[in-house]
């Protein structure tokens, strides 16, 4: 290299050496980075000459990176954006501007573009987990599960020690009731990151996963007593007391963890849900108010704010404004994420097409005669909750909470129009006693999913002994319900109301022909209303038809000694009440869509 050149480089002109640090500021060399854009690209076919690609402008690429740090480092966010965009666009083979794109779109709630960007980091860069990791977070954060499970095992796959990876897919998996291999994740992780905050957590939530409530409670208090700065832990603590009955601690908890990230809306929904407001609650109302206004609110945790301004204005006798802000909440929710009608509908097409009397009979003994299973359906918000702690509050029986074989396996099958095998059948029982043997070795353990109301003919083919009780509630209530709690948008459940009301009817529709087809002693319906009336007759009648002497606990599932956590974690620690019936009416002049279904309850 000549003077003439070292001096260009000196003064920033010039091409820089191939091993020499990227002006672009990645922090690799020139060759593995920007130099790879200059060189000539050959193409595929044999025999073809090389093309020389187009050369990149690297002090312009230079130039926008640094503007978009200047922008970041000042809360510019958009401008910041812009100029990752020109830079992204000035050089398109560099990966490093795409994945700090990404990062940016990311943490501004614009998922969509976010997953562009880190889908075509991937293209570029197949090997890097810096890559793969934060496609599986925003696949995630859409409720694409699977897809991000897939994106976090890719990740694992490039990078075996990364802790993160595990940990996030643990975590996935312990939603899909996956506990063993979601503990197997966690102590990964845990072991991978020791004497670190993620390591910490990642122990308790092991021990959650096995079950070891307690253990895992402990381990949460000594974290946030070593990290009280630690936000995700006075999270993770709140929730486990929250789920375990200790609404005084919880609270505190989730006031830790909103003074440590005040940005974290939906911490303020877990909070308001601990206990009734009231007037002394109102400089709460007001702090939520002011968070509804910033504008770096992502998407989901704007949906939670609007859900426990909400939840806050019911408890002060506000209908009028509370269902101002449910409605708000829904219709972010069903722009987020709309309800897929075709495939609802082809899915009740599916099932009352293929579980007809015919095929019944035609399997004859086919399915398993184990009678372990204990399934209570119906729509989300219906009382399965309630009735799922009735039962498990009997000596015979333990409760599994919600489970979602019956969905993978369901959905599986109507996606693909197939009618079970008798091998098929088989397979799942044997993987389906596997999952409730590991919940408990009792005589029953009950599967309280509410949207297996779509699978109700393929367990009975699986398990033609199994009881099945549906639980069905005054339609206004039920969908009140619904729109004022926080559920995961998903392709295959909307709250936003006109999605709501297709999908109830859809629901009604699946119910009119379990009631034909199925037999009557396995098939049982509970009417909410009727049970909280007057709980005792009801109570008789279902444990007898579960095949359960009778137990006087069961009148008492309020004081059963178990974490809940579903949306009802703190009505089933109340007495058996009816002050939820006819909740609708205090909302009927806001009513709109769902007005259609006040008549319609022929459930």
């Amino acid at each position: 290299m000549n003077n003439q050149e070292q001096a260009a480089r000196a003064e920033g002109r010039g091409k820089p050496g191939r091993n020499d640090p990227c002006p672009c500021g990645s922090g690799r060399k020139y060759k593995a980075c920007c130099g790879r854009s200059t060189s000539s690209a050959t193409s595929a076919m044999p025999g073809a000459q090389p093309v020389r690609a187009t050369p990149v402008d690297v002090r312009a690429v230079h130039a926008a990176l640094e503007r978009a740090a200047r922008a970041r480092d000042a809360g510019q966010i958009p401008q910041a954006i812009a100029a990752l965009r020109q830079a992204v666009s000035l050089d398109p083979k560099n990966a490093a501007p795409v994945l700090e794109l990404g990062v940016l779109l990311l943490n501004s709630g614009r998922l969509q573009e976010a997953l562009s960007c880190f889908e075509r980091a991937v293209a570029l860069q197949p090997r890097s987990v810096h890559a793969h990791l934060p496609r599986g977070i925003v696949l995630e954060r859409l409720g694409m599960h699977a897809d991000a499970a897939a994106a976090y095992q890719q990740a694992i796959a490039v990078a075996p020690g990364n802790a993160e990876a595990h940990a996030r897919l643990g975590v996935l998996l312990r939603m899909q009731q996956k506990l063993p291999e979601a503990a197997a994740r966690f102590r990964k992780a845990a072991k991978l990151a020791p004497n670190t905050s993620l390591g910490r957590l990642c122990e308790a939530y092991a021990l959650m996963a096995e079950g070891s409530a307690d253990q895992a409670e402990a381990a949460l208090r000594r974290i946030v007593a070593i990290e009280p700065q630690n936000a995700t832990a006075q999270t993770a603590f709140g929730k486990l007391l929250a789920e375990s009955g200790k609404p005084d601690e919880a609270w505190a908890a989730f006031e830790n963890a909103i003074r440590l990230e005040p940005r974290m809306a939906g911490h303020y929904y877990d909070l308001v849900r601990i206990r009734p407001l009231g007037e002394a609650d109102r400089p709460l109302l007001q702090r939520m108010h002011d968070l509804s206004q910033r504008g770096d609110l992502l998407d989901l945790q704007r949906i939670m704010l609007e859900l426990a301004i909400g939840k806050a204005y019911d408890d002060l006798g506000d209908p009028q404004h509370a269902m101002q802000h449910y409605q708000q909440s829904n219709a972010m929710k069903g722009r987020l994420r709309p309800l897929d009608r075709g495939m609802i509908k082809e899915r009740v097409d599916w099932a009352i097409r293929t579980f007809t009397p015919d095929y019944f009979a035609e399997q004859g003994d086919t399915g398993s005669a184990d009678p372990t299973p204990l399934l209570i359906l119906g729509m989300p918000r219906s009382g399965t909750t309630l009735v799922e702690s009735i039962l498990g509050c009997h000596s015979q029986v333990a409760a599994g909470q919600e489970l979602l074989f019956w969905g993978r396996v369901g959905r599986s099958l109507a996606a693909s129009g197939s009618i079970p095998s008798r091998e098929s059948l088989r397979e799942s029982a044997d993987q389906y006693l596997e999952v409730l043997r590991g919940i408990s070795a009792a005589p029953h353990v009950t599967d309280k999913k509410p949207e297996n109301f779509f699978w109700a003919g393929l367990i009975h083919a699986v398990f033609p002994q199994a009881r099945i009780v549906h639980c069905r509630r005054d339609p206004l209530d039920t969908c009140m319900s619904i729109i004022s709690n926080y559920f995961v948008p998903r392709p295959d459940f909307s709250t936003e109301p006109s999605d709501l009301v297709f999908f109830y009817r859809e629901y009604e529709r699946m119910m009119a022909h379990w009631r034909v087809v199925l037999p009557a002693d396995r098939f049982m319906e509970v009417d909410y209303e009727t049970l909280v009336a007057d709980p005792e007759p009801t109570i008789r009648h279902l444990l007898d038809f579960c095949g359960l002497g009778w137990e006087e606990a069961c009148l008492h599932p309020e004081q059963g000694a178990r974490t809940v956590n579903t949306a009802s974690l703190w009505q089933v620690r109340r007495p058996i009440s009816k002050g939820s019936v006819g909740r609708w009416r205090r909302y009927e002049p806001w009513l709109g869509e769902l007005a259609s279904l006040r008549q319609e309850h022929s459930v």
